[in-house]
């Protein structure tokens, strides 16, 4: 079976229905390059998108910054001071409020042989 012919004469058929006549041929190129003449280029574009950006993570960072400021109590000031006296191998830490701590070196000296202070926060 030979079907060559009937494949062309669909084929001619076709390129027929599809070929455009010369006056819309012509307005085609024409609208094509002129279009490619006032196109941006893709970073001139992207411009104002990333400034827009910019300064929204810009805002949403001050606004974030500052809800944080101000949901964090300041701390309490403390007005003390502690007095530290030493007899021998004993320490004792006196507070204004009245803690007091007694450090003492243990009975295995340690290899740098120094004394332990302990603060409660």
């Amino acid at each position: 079976m030979d079907d060559e012919f009937d494949v062309s004469g669909i084929d001619e058929r076709l390129r027929r229905a599809v070929r455009a006549d010369a006056a819309t041929a012509r307005r085609t190129v024409e609208a094509a390059l002129s279009a490619g003449m006032r196109r941006r280029s893709m970073r001139a574009r992207r411009r104002p998108m990333l400034i827009a950006a910019a300064v929204a993570a810009a805002v949403v960072g001050a606004a974030v910054a500052g809800w944080r400021s101000r949901s964090v109590p300041p701390l309490p000031s403390r007005a003390g001071s502690l007095s530290i006296r030493g007899s021998g191998a004993t320490l004792v830490v006196d507070d204004a409020d009245g803690r007091r701590w007694i450090v003492r070196r243990g009975d295995q000296a340690r290899p740098n042989g120094g004394y332990v202070i302990v603060l409660p926060q």
